[in-house]
């Protein structure tokens, strides 16, 4: 995969994340905001840094639930990044 594909991937990313904060803000979703926005900064450092080990891999792994569509999106972009 090329790096302006990834780039692609996490910037549409990004937007299913801020969709995730709004609704965190609302009440509407059980993830901390918190969590949400070092999520949210550690994509943007993705796109700029190839060398960068995010931590968000593992916050998902251990609370988040299994079938989560963003969660999934998000593991498959990290994926995908540490090649």
């Amino acid at each position: 995969m090329t790096n302006s594909k990834l780039i692609h991937m996490i910037k549409a990313l990004e937007l299913s994340l801020r969709e995730e904060i709004a609704k965190a803000e609302r009440g509407e979703s059980n993830k901390p905001i918190q969590q949400l926005n070092t999520i949210a900064n550690e994509l943007e450092v993705m796109k700029a840094e190839s060398g960068f080990v995010p931590s968000f891999p593992r916050m998902i792994i251990d609370s988040w639930d299994y079938d989560d569509p963003v969660g999934k999106q998000l593991m498959t972009v990290f994926s995908l990044y540490k090649r």
